[in-house]
């Protein structure tokens, strides 16, 4: 593992050298599991499914989910936050180009009444603007 609180207090031994180690004959105080990524946000089920499988009252079992809310939370926010931004962002691009593009068509009026007296339609003009808004939003993007 590459956390350092951890690598500094844990070791990994087998059961047999740390009984010997600590001189408590056949007694286990705690086992930790670890369980696959697929499964990592199941943690809750399966510590319950555990749980009632060994059905012993003095057995406690707990999971990562449990002791570290707080690390949830704050994995929450910022991905609440993260999408805030990313509409906020979203909004200020579509009033950038909506107001470029109502420049543009403040200063094309007069090609536009010329287009219009030679049979353009309000639709087709207004798709001009759409096709030049879209480029202009595409362009934006790559730069």
């Amino acid at each position: 593992m590459k956390v350092s609180a951890l690598n500094s207090s844990w070791g990994v031994t087998t059961l047999a050298n740390v009984q010997d180690l600590l001189g408590v004959g056949d007694k286990v105080s705690s086992i930790e599991s670890q369980i696959k990524d697929a499964y990592i946000f199941k943690a809750q089920t399966i510590a319950a499914s555990i749980e009632t499988t060994l059905n012993s009252g003095n057995l406690v079992v707990t999971n990562w989910i449990d002791n570290n809310q707080e690390l949830l939370s704050g994995l929450q926010g910022q991905s609440i936050s993260s999408i805030m931004i990313q509409v906020f962002v979203m909004i200020s691009v579509v009033l950038g180009i909506a107001s470029v593009l109502a420049i543009i068509v403040m200063q094309k009026s007069k090609q536009i009444g010329i287009l219009k007296a030679m049979g353009l339609k309000d639709g087709d003009a207004s798709l001009v603007f759409l096709y030049e808004g879209l480029i202009l939003g595409i362009l934006g993007a790559l730069l």
